[in-house]
């Protein structure tokens, strides 16, 4: 086994949802996720799947997301990357 580091390296946790493809839409899915640019969450909600309250929704948290229309994308995570 490895030993842990004395020092502390930080993970940033980056999500981007994708736009439904033309197959998807043609098979009748739909989008279920809901991007919050604000506050850096993502909601899923997904009705047709539960029929309890309480699983309708499940939102997450992240350090950065971006919607199915971004384009700034490799320039966040390089200027992540890079500091």
């Amino acid at each position: 086994m490895s030993e842990i580091s004395p020092r502390s390296e930080n993970v940033k946790v980056v999500v981007r949802v994708r736009p439904i493809s033309e197959s998807e839409k043609k098979a009748g899915h739909t989008i279920i996720v809901e991007v919050d640019g604000v506050n850096n969450g993502i909601t899923i909600c997904n009705k047709s799947m539960s029929t309890s309250v309480n699983e309708l929704e499940k939102t997450f948290a992240f350090d950065e997301v971006f919607n199915q229309e971004s384009s700034q994308v490799i320039k966040i995570l390089l200027k992540i990357k890079v500091g």
